[in-house]
C-alpha cells in the first residue's frame, strides 16, 4: 500500500460536547456497540510520527439496523448477523503491552482495560461485555453489514491520563487537533501537525474516522479508536487501544 499524506486538512474543528463516560458493563437491554472493519495498525515511527493504516477499501464495513438501499449495489454486505458470528471479535488478550486498567472505565462501575473484552486486534471495547454476542443473536433479523468508505480522518491530543479522565470523551467525534479530507490509504501525522512540537507527547490521543456509504448519500458516523503514549526504554509506543463505536 503506498504511503502518501491526505490531501486536505482543516484545523480547529469544534464538534460535539464530550459527555461522560459509560464504561465497559451495560444491560442487555442496550444495543451494543457495532461491529467495524475501519483501521489496520496505528503505530509510532522515530518517537515523532503516528503511522495510521486502513484496511484496504473493499474491505471496509461498519454493521447498522438501518434499512439502507446503496445506490449501483444490490444489497447489503452479509444481510444478517448470524452470517456475521466468524468477524465478531473474541474476548482475548490484547496484544499491546499495558501497566494497570488507568484511563477507560474509571467511572461508572466500568471495567479497565486489562479486563475490557478485546477485538481480535488486541482493542479493548468500549461499552463491550458478555452480553454482546446474546444481543446480536436476539436481533439476527435487525442488523445488516454495509460497506463504507473514509471520509474524513480526525486527530485529538486529550494530554495525560488525568486529563483525559477529566474530559472522559464519549463515541463520536470531539473537539480535533487536525482533520484530515480525502482519507485513503496509509496515513502519516507528525506531532508538529498536531502542535506538540518536535515528539508525541505521553499521554491519550483519540483518531476518529468519518465513514460514508460508497455512493456518499448517508453519513454512517464516526469510529474512534482511542490509545495511551507512553516512553519506554527511550522509545515512544502505543500501550492501550480502546475501540469506541457508537451503539448500533
Amino acid at each position: 500500500m503506498n504511503r502518501r499524506k491526505f490531501l486536505t486538512r482543516t484545523s480547529g474543528i469544534a464538534t460535539a460536547s464530550m459527555v461522560g463516560l459509560a464504561g465497559c458493563t451495560t444491560t442487555t437491554e442496550e444495543a451494543p456497540p457495532r461491529k467495524s472493519n475501519i483501521i489496520e495498525t496505528i503505530n509510532i515511527e522515530d518517537k515523532a510520527t503516528l503511522v495510521i493504516d486502513q484496511v484496504d477499501d473493499p474491505d471496509q464495513w461498519v454493521m447498522s439496523r438501518r434499512d439502507l438501499e446503496l445506490r449501483n449495489m444490490a444489497t447489503a454486505v452479509g444481510n444478517s448477523a448470524s452470517s456475521l458470528l466468524s468477524t465478531l471479535s473474541p474476548v482475548g488478550v490484547a496484544s499491546a503491552k499495558g501497566r494497570g486498567a488507568a484511563g477507560r472505565g474509571a467511572k461508572g462501575g466500568g471495567k479497565g482495560f486489562s479486563s475490557a473484552p478485546k477485538t481480535s486486534r488486541g482493542r479493548a471495547r468500549y461499552g463491550g461485555g458478555v452480553y454482546v454476542a446474546g444481543w446480536y443473536d436476539d436481533h439476527d433479523d435487525d442488523v445488516d453489514r454495509y460497506p463504507v468508505d473514509v471520509d474524513t480522518i480526525g486527530i485529538k491530543y486529550f494530554g495525560k491520563s488525568e486529563e483525559f479522565r477529566e474530559q472522559a470523551p464519549s463515541p463520536g467525534p470531539v473537539a480535533w487537533d487536525e482533520v484530515f479530507t480525502n482519507a485513503d490509504g496509509e496515513m502519516t501525522i507528525s506531532a508538529d501537525e498536531i502542535n506538540l512540537g518536535q515528539e508525541l507527547q505521553e499521554g491519550w490521543y483519540r483518531v476518529g474516522s468519518q465513514v460514508v456509504t460508497p455512493d456518499g448519500d448517508t453519513n454512517m458516523g464516526w469510529e474512534s479508536y482511542d490509545f495511551k503514549v507512553e516512553e519506554t526504554n527511550g522509545n515512544m509506543e502505543i500501550t492501550k487501544i480502546w475501540k469506541v463505536s457508537p451503539r448500533i
